[in-house]
Order: C-alpha cells, then structure tokens, then sequence
C-alpha cells in the first residue's frame, strides 16, 4: 500500500492563493468530498503551514510533518494507507520519493483564483507513465480527477 493524496485545484489551476491560504475559495462541496474520503483510515499526514491552518477533523488525526519533526518517509514508514493532505510541497516530495499510490485532485468549476500558488501535481501525473487516470467524479460543482499509480 502506499499514501493517497487529496488536494483542491481551482478552475484555472492554482492550489493555493499563497502560503496562508485559509482554503475558503474551495467551497461546501469540496470539503463534503474531503470529508467522505478522509474518514475511512482517519490518520492525515500535512506540512506544517496547512496543519496550523486546520480546523479540528473529527474523527481523524492529523500528523505534521516538517524536516525537523517527522519527516515524510518517516510517515509514509509508520502509517503506509494514510492521507496526505495539505502542501504542495509535500505532496511533490511524495511524488518524487514514489511514495504516493493514489491522488485525487478536487476540482472546482466556478472558482478562479488567478494568482498564487500555480498547480505542479497535475501536470507531474500527466507526464509519468506509472501514473494512470481513471474517470473523473462529479459533486455538484466539484470535479475529483482520480490518478492512480501503476508502477511497481
């Protein structure tokens, strides 16, 4: 087994308006399909700026994960099916280190961010081949693009 990653996307392809995004550009549905597939295997792994951010999660925990704390192969080690939600920093570390198994990006349709933090993940998943795209899910106005990895 290995990690999964969720991560909002907005319409034209940035993650975050900047480093203290609050996340309330991604709107009800998105955090309603955050919540649907974090609550089954509750533990989430985040960097340290979006586990300062969150809100309590019931029913889940949430380990931070920083160079000085745990690290991400130390988390991937100690909790192999967990999430990581939150930094994209992370979760390009976890794509380079192949540590990821499954990503899925949710998509909102009506949300324009057109500055800050520039989608990397995405066009990473299109370029590899061990990384395959399965149909999409729509959620009202979110769309969760699923990739999974089929490297050995």
């Amino acid at each position: 087994m290995g990690l999964k990653l969720v991560m909002a996307v907005s319409a034209d392809g940035f993650v975050a308006r900047g480093p203290t995004d609050d996340m309330t550009w991604t709107g009800s549905t998105d955090k309603r399909v955050f919540r649907l597939l974090t609550s089954v295997g509750g533990i989430l792994g985040a960097g340290r700026r979006t586990f300062e951010q969150l809100p309590k999660l019931e029913g889940r925990t949430v380990v931070p994960l920083s160079r000085n704390g745990m690290t991400l192969t130390e988390f991937a080690s100690r909790y192999p099916d967990a999430w990581l939600i939150g930094g994209q920093e992370v979760a390009l570390e976890a794509l380079r280190s192949h540590l990821l198994d499954q990503a899925f990006l949710c998509r909102s349709r009506e949300v324009f961010l057109r500055f800050g933090i520039k989608d990397e993940i995405t066009p990473r998943l299109m370029r590899s081949p061990a990384w395959q795209q399965k149909p999409a899910i729509c959620f009202a106005e979110t769309f969760v693009d699923v990739w999974e990895n089929h490297e050995p």
